[in-house]
């Protein structure tokens, strides 16, 4: 997930969405609008590699400030995760988020997602380090 400052904790901004994913069978972008203004978005590309097509990544993850607490994340990611559950092959899809972004944390485990591990120092501003929780979600398991 791409990350920038907010009150010392680290979350998406507009301006890390500048270069799109270009949609195809193995990834995509979803996002929500208000009227002709996009306010939500959240992208899912899928693993390449022979022994790892059945997972994906949600890589980014944006919902403009006003918006937040609204819902409408939830049914960006929602919507994430049922396309994705239509895809051929996929089981799981894994994501991080930032250890001091409590927030994020509950927020994707409300779906389901689960911690399987720590990845110290994942990311670096220019002046700290941060450590990004990794999350799993087993589509099989899921409701």
């Amino acid at each position: 997930m791409s990350l920038a400052f907010n009150s010392k904790i680290l979350i998406a901004t507009l301006a890390d969405f500048e270069q799109p994913i270009d949609a195809s069978d193995t990834q995509f972008t979803v996002g929500r609008f208000d009227e002709a203004a996009l306010v939500c978005t959240a992208a899912f590309i899928q693993s390449q590699g022979a022994k790892s097509k059945h997972k994906g990544s949600l890589v980014a993850m944006y919902c403009k400030s006003d918006y937040r607490g609204t819902g409408i994340a939830k049914e960006v990611v929602r919507h994430l995760i049922d396309r994705v559950k239509g895809m051929d092959g996929v089981k799981v899809i894994n994501l991080s988020v930032v250890t001091e972004n409590i927030r994020a944390a509950a927020f994707f485990e409300s779906f389901d997602f689960k911690v399987y591990g720590t990845e110290p120092k994942a990311m670096f501003d220019g002046d700290r380090y941060y450590d990004e929780h990794l999350m799993t979600l087993d589509l099989k398991a899921s409701g």
